[in-house]
């Protein structure tokens, strides 16, 4: 006969979801074949978890992106005008400004606040 004094696990967790959450979840766990709890011991282990500020270094990004946006607008203008030298000269300066962007995006994308990870099953690393 067990009682609930021989549990391992004694700690009890609670939150909130919306509808559409709550659906997305229960349809997820039920298509895994597992009950909640080991569901979401599965999601625990085999996760990684990274946080990012969005900060002004985003907000420069953005910025330089969009600016990239116009330039190509203004491309199209010139190719559709037939001022094809124009428009390839504009295009090789556009692209190194493309490409210092995501040079700067995945410089962000790579360094979270937080960065979790597992290191090994059930123990979690973080880096700040």
């Amino acid at each position: 006969m067990s009682t609930k004094s021989n549990r391992v696990r004694s700690h009890q967790l609670s939150f909130r979801l919306s509808e559409k959450e709550l659906e997305r979840w229960n349809k997820k766990q039920k298509a895994s074949g597992l009950n909640k709890t080991a569901f979401l011991l599965k999601i625990l282990d085999k996760s990684d978890v990274k946080i990012y500020q969005f900060n002004n270094t985003l907000k420069a990004i953005f910025f330089e992106l969009q600016k990239v946006g116009v330039n190509i607008n203004q491309i199209a203008y010139l190719a559709n005008s037939g001022r094809f030298p124009e428009a390839e000269s504009s295009l090789c300066t556009i692209q190194k400004r493309y490409d210092s962007v995501m040079e700067s995006l995945e410089a962000f994308l790579n360094k979270p606040i937080v960065d979790m990870y597992v290191v090994e099953a059930g123990e979690w690393h973080t880096e700040m």
